[in-house]
């Protein structure tokens, strides 16, 4: 503002004027005064006018009455300055607003254009902005490790609403995961008999099987056999039964399975002895060859190496870069299941430019982007 001490021209007068240099880099406000002497004389209003207007000689003020239209000013709003255009006439004293998102969008409020004997100043301070959110980040794994789980996501705060403006919303969420399928145990149903016993007297053997209710699938354990020899025994009321009776011992193997891995068969062989003693040709099998499976070596899932999949999703400082792997060998016979196949990690680009003001111009221009206004006049 302007404080005057005598009035007329040819009067020395105290002149006084303060100054706000608003500085983007610590948010704070200066405010600095300075007391002048001038000896130039001050032109008579309205008396002088015409003579200030044709540029006399010696005068102090600029004696125009209104600010015209066209004018540019360079206007700092939060960390953004831009050039504002102004395309109306403003009364000298007057005021006319500007919304503040002209230069920056993520503030609220206007911005006051105050015209001054021809000078035009803007005053951003009623600015406020609005809450500016980061993007959402990954925190943490997948619930689970195979199958469909879920995984927490976060991001944060990076401008704090001002005074009247919405609050900010939720900083976290889960969205679904989703990982390498879970592996699948062969599940079989019960023994079932699949023929008649093999003798008609005494001791003989039959056939059981069972079905399989669900394979095995993805690095699940696999199948039982599904196929076996029994033990039976008709007693006494089969065709051409003798008084007497075989005894047969417990089935033993007479060798290993034929295979080291997945199914096979094997064979066995058992005692027969006929009670009270004589031929036990009769009695049945003593020799018989079944279904086995040979115990298969664990096999662990194999991934590759981590790739970039796009950019960085900053061009300065740190952010978030996609990661993703591929299965190289799939997990069998109860091995370790596979990992995530997707992943984000931090990436730093260069150092974001940091602009700092470093004078002030023509009574509203700040270079490096502060902010200079009037107080009063």
């Amino acid at each position: 503002g302007l404080m005057e001490g005598a009035s007329g021209c040819g009067v020395l007068r105290g002149v006084m004027r303060l100054y706000i240099v608003a500085s983007i880099i610590v948010g704070l406000s200066a405010a600095v005064t300075k007391d002048e002497s001038d000896s130039r004389k001050e032109c008579d209003w309205p008396d002088g006018v015409e003579t200030c207007a044709t540029g006399g000689t010696g005068c102090k003020f600029n004696c125009m009455t209104q600010c015209n239209k066209t004018t540019s000013l360079t206007v700092s709003v939060g960390r953004k300055k831009g050039v504002l255009k102004v395309d109306m006439e403003i009364e000298d004293k007057h005021t006319a607003f500007v919304p503040c998102r002209k230069i920056n969008n993520d503030y609220r409020g206007n911005i006051s254009l105050q015209c001054f004997k021809g000078t035009l100043v803007a005053d951003a301070s009623s600015c406020a902005g609005v809450c500016v959110l980061g993007p959402w980040k990954q925190s943490g794994a997948c619930s689970v490790t195979c199958g469909i789980g879920r995984v927490e996501h976060r991001r944060e705060v990076l401008q704090r609403p001002g005074r009247g403006q919405e609050a900010c919303g939720g900083l976290s969420k889960f969205v679904p995961c989703w990982m390498p399928k879970c592996p699948v145990d062969c599940e079989v149903g019960p023994w079932e008999d699949a023929g008649a016993c093999t003798a008609t007297c005494g001791n003989g053997v039959k056939l059981q099987k069972r079905q399989i209710i669900t394979k095995a699938m993805y690095g699940g354990l696999s199948c039982p056999e599904t196929h076996r020899n029994v033990p039976c025994c008709i007693d006494g009321t089969g065709d051409g039964c003798a008084a007497k009776k075989c005894r047969f011992g417990q089935w033993q193997d007479i060798g290993p399975c034929n295979v080291t891995c997945g199914p096979g068969h094997k064979e066995q062989m058992r005692t027969v002895e006929m009670v009270g003693g004589g031929d036990t040709s009769s009695c049945g099998p003593v020799h018989r060859v079944v279904e086995c499976n040979g115990d298969c070596p664990r096999v662990d899932c194999e991934e590759g190496e981590w790739e970039n999949v796009g950019e960085c999703s900053v061009t300065c400082g740190i952010g978030q870069q996609l990661q993703r792997r591929s299965i190289q060998r799939h997990p069998k016979n109860g091995g370790r299941v596979c990992g995530s196949l997707r992943r984000h990690v931090e990436c730093e680009m260069r150092e974001c430019p940091i602009v700092q003001c470093a004078s002030v111009h023509a009574n509203t221009e700040c270079v490096g982007g502060a902010f200079f206004k009037r107080l009063s006049y």
